[in-house]
């Protein structure tokens, strides 16, 4: 994979960099724009979830503290404390609690953007920043994370803090540095912190580090275990950060394992309430029904999607799958590699938990990279 030089992206601006500029600031005012407009007032009211966040929070103002809530069956209270921080500065009120929602929902466009040009900066730093572009614009512009975005919930917290875990993470591969991967390892406790669906992160990143012993040169004439730490010594420095982040929750679910397992165990395929009689059924629809929301199926959940709207639309959705195609295609190479590799892993905690399906609210960590494949499709046409 050929690497540019911090060079090749220092020189003083070009007009084409100035149009991506503007056009990115551009996109992040919409963005801001169309996750507060009337927000005091559409969702019209809190649902049990936002209102169990909403007295957790007041709870932890009025000296109340703790590591995990009963009241959402599986979150930790780190959420809560990001509230409560909110309600202290602007007010104990609904609209705050979503505004800070609608906050990081804002910033994950721009870190998308960082993360596409990151990934493919090797096609030439012009082609990298118009996949950028795209990504971001399509991110912005979706219904799924726009819906999500107004509502003052952990869902669209999960990719804000994974693209940060991400963009750390390759920053961290190309300049060989280990301050960027204990930011990652960082990022990604904090994800862990906010949803039980990003312990799934953790997978990803092992099967990515695990497919680039095979896919990046190594050094042959150094010891066997110094290739192997050349490899894998990034994922342990993310690894024990996120451990040593994470550990007091981890010492919280060893005397309590139930909190682990949370309201998961409720909506797994190998529950009977689920399954019906047929788990193996229950697990084909779920696989079925989420992976066609990517263009044929639609979630019927009223807080979640508007009747009948699939995730992408039809033009969307073929430029997803192309550009899907294509990162198969190319899958030798890293870039490819991990946007495959973190859709598949991604979606594979929804398919498996299948008490409503489509779930868009679980599938929201895969809405960067959605974008990304849509862009790449994009991206490779006009090329």
């Amino acid at each position: 994979m050929r690497v540019l030089s911090s060079n090749e992206f220092s020189k003083p601006f070009t007009p084409g960099q100035f149009s991506t500029i503007a056009i990115l600031v551009v996109l992040i005012l919409a963005t801001f724009f169309l996750r507060t407009y009337r927000l005091e007032e559409t969702p019209p009211a809190f649902d049990y979830d936002e209102a169990a966040h909403a007295l957790d929070a007041v709870e932890l103002l009025q000296g109340h503290h703790a590591l995990y809530s009963p009241k959402t069956e599986g979150n930790t209270t780190f959420l809560k404390y990001l509230f409560a921080l909110a309600f202290s500065l602007l007010g104990v009120q609904p609209f705050v609690q979503r505004l800070f929602v609608v906050f990081c929902s804002t910033l994950t466009i721009p870190l998308t953007y960082a993360l596409a040009v990151m990934l493919f900066r090797s096609l030439g730093a012009s082609r990298a920043r118009s996949i950028g572009i795209l990504a971001a614009a399509g991110l912005a512009t979706s219904y799924w994370h726009l819906n999500y975005s107004r509502i003052g919930l952990e869902i669209n917290m999960v990719p804000f803090f994974a693209v940060l875990c991400f963009l750390f993470l390759w920053h961290g591969l190309e300049s060989g540095r280990q301050w960027p991967l204990i930011a990652s390892g960082f990022w990604l406790a904090l994800d862990l912190y906010v949803y039980p669906g990003a312990r799934f992160i953790p997978v990803f990143l092992a099967l990515f580090f695990v497919y680039r012993w095979f896919a990046v040169p190594r050094d042959a004439t150094r010891p066997f275990v110094r290739q192997i730490w050349q490899i894998f010594g990034p994922l342990c420095v993310i690894g024990v950060t996120a451990l040593v982040v994470y550990a007091p929750m981890l010492v919280f679910f060893a005397s309590y394992p139930q909190g682990f397992v949370g309201r998961a165990a409720g909506t797994v395929f190998l529950n009977p309430r689920v399954n019906l009689g047929d788990p193996w059924g229950a697990l084909w629809r779920g696989f079925i029904g989420n992976i066609g929301a990517f263009g044929f199926t639609s979630d019927l959940h009223a807080q979640a999607n508007l009747a009948g709207k699939s995730i992408l639309n039809p033009l969307l959705a073929v430029l997803f799958w192309a550009g899907m195609a294509l990162s198969v295609y190319r899958f030798n190479k890293p870039p490819y590699a991990f946007c495959v590799l973190w859709w598949a892993v991604m979606i594979f905690p929804v398919i498996i938990t299948p008490d409503r399906v489509p779930q868009y609210g679980r599938m929201m960590s895969l809405a960067p990279v959605t974008y990304i494949l849509v862009a790449l499709a994009l991206e490779q046409i006009w090329t």
